[in-house]
């Protein structure tokens, strides 16, 4: 049997066609990161995710990025082995979030030097660098010779570092002088944040009050970690961004309703293969991007798995999977995230998840449904209400004839029960159902003017004169399409009078 050649090409596989959005370098280092401080914890080293320490610094100016967490390291004895292995992880079949072993090299598509330090507890400390810019050198000019092991050697530098300078037990990575791709957004903070935010395994926001429920949730079937990541020495660790609203516009927000739905799936073995939670609120349509909360959003480890949409097929209309504020936390080793973590390999495990999250999704898309009805009746209910009140101020007006004025109370009161026949067809709660009748009765008592003795606006002006004024102002109404308008044209025409 012929000897197995791996080519050159690899380098570029792993570390450009992976990984097609700029920020998945951030989730693969964290990632990589909580795994080694879960190490720390076994080993005694740290208290408890607590005790957590991911640093993410980004020099804009030196164009550089540098991100150090506080796990066990890695000690001399295994840097090297590690740090050039390509696939074949010792994660693997393990608790660890990563496992295929190329996480790591996801910074070679992005910048110019890749550098890895480490150090384990009273051991020295360690340095790889990786010359980018000679990997694609040695690429271009590759004429299909030449093993990987061989490139490999050729763009990577081993030292020793003095240890006075580093922690007892850290690993970090360095980017320098990242490309400038998607916007440079590789380096925009706030974009980093806004990334980290939803995919890192960090806590809620403290003023979230689903936060308590939900881990008490999801702790009854497996530990719910959350880690500690700051973000250019800010001392405001990143948070979820759930939140008791959310934003619909500049001037609109949602709101959650006060509880939550609990989710439990069970496996093909009837063991339990996922929890999480869904919190119904306000529905008004699909969630903006921009507020980060919208979708059914998948977690391995408490590291989200794929965007907002990668379940999206789950609902009875794709579209109200972006209506949904929820989380689902994976415990099933059988569901396998795919090489790049934007999904899951296929297999019945897989189907038996989202064959059992059906009833979920459903509610979901009957709350849409419910709540879309709900606003448009809302609406004609709101349309008669507000005609009625022009025509209420119409009448308060004084400027018509008592023939005009007592059509304009009838059209009013059409209205009403317009409204009221509505409000008996439709579901609202009891505070809005409380709000629409508390309206209805104001408008009612409204109404109840006594037109023949309720006096004019024109009182002051001689019968006969008034009295072609009344008429004119009749005609005004009868003809105007905008009651509103006509209202305020009459208004300055009496000022003037």
């Amino acid at each position: 049997m012929k000897d197995v050649f791996v080519g050159k090409d690899v380098i570029e596989l792993v570390g450009n066609a992976m990984y097609l959005e700029p920020l998945t370098v951030y989730r693969e280092y964290i990632q990589n990161s909580v795994d080694a401080i879960d190490e720390a914890i076994d080993q005694g080293l740290l208290e408890d995710t607590s005790k957590s320490n991911i640093e993410i610094n980004v020099d804009v100016a030196e164009r550089k990025i540098v991100i150090r967490d506080n796990g066990a390291g890695i000690s001399k004895l295994e840097f090297l082995d590690r740090m050039l292995s390509i696939g074949g992880s010792k994660k693997r079949k393990t608790n660890a979030r990563g496992f295929r072993g190329v996480g790591r090299l996801a910074g070679l598509g992005y910048c110019q030097e890749l550098i890895f330090r480490s150090r384990s507890a009273g051991d020295s400390v360690c340095q790889l660098k990786w010359d980018v810019r000679k990997i694609k050198k040695v690429l271009t000019q590759y004429d299909g010779d030449g093993e990987i092991s061989e490139l490999i050697k050729d763009v990577t530098d081993f030292t020793e570092l003095p240890s006075e300078e580093y922690p007892n037990h850290f690993f970090e990575i360095e980017m320098v002088k990242p490309i400038r791709v998607g916007g440079d957004t590789i380096m925009n903070i706030d974009r980093i944040n806004s990334f980290i935010s939803q995919i890192a395994p960090v806590p809620f926001s403290n003023t979230f009050t689903h936060a308590d429920k939900i881990k008490e949730h999801v702790n009854k079937f497996g530990k719910l970690k959350e880690y500690n990541i700051f973000i250019n020495g800010s001392d405001q660790s990143v948070v979820k961004p759930y939140e008791n609203s959310y934003e619909i516009s500049d001037v609109k927000s949602g709101y959650l309703k006060d509880e939550i739905e609990p989710l439990t799936i069970e496996n093909l073995n009837g063991d339990v293969s996922a929890v999480g939670w869904i919190s119904h609120h306000d529905y008004y349509g699909a969630i903006t991007p921009a507020a980060r909360v919208g979708g059914l959003r998948v977690r391995i480890g408490n590291i989200q798995i794929g965007e907002r949409g990668v379940f999206s097929e789950v609902f009875p209309e794709e579209r109200f999977n972006s209506w949904t504020i929820g989380e689902l936390y994976i415990f099933d080793k059988g569901l396998i995230p795919n090489g790049r973590r934007d999904g899951f390999e296929h297999n019945g495990h897989l189907t038996n998840l989202k064959n059992k999250l059906l009833p979920y999704t459903y509610e979901v898309a009957k709350q849409c449904r419910k709540q879309s009805s709900l606003r448009n009746v809302r609406k004609r209910i709101e349309l008669a209400l507000n005609h009625a009140d022009t025509i209420a101020d119409i009448i308060e007006q004084g400027s018509l004839t008592p023939t005009a004025a007592e059509l304009k109370r009838s059209e009013a009161k059409g209205r009403l029960v317009e409204a009221e026949s509505f409000l008996i067809s439709a579901q609202f709660d009891d505070e809005q159902l409380t709000k629409i009748n508390e309206n209805i009765d104001v408008l009612n008592e409204r109404l109840k003017i006594n037109i023949s003795s309720s006096g004019s606006s024109l009182d002051n002006l001689p019968k006969l004169e008034r009295d072609a004024f009344n008429k004119v102002f009749d005609l005004v109404y009868a003809y105007s399409s905008n009651q509103n308008s006509a209202k305020v044209l009459i208004d300055k025409i009496i000022k003037s009078l």
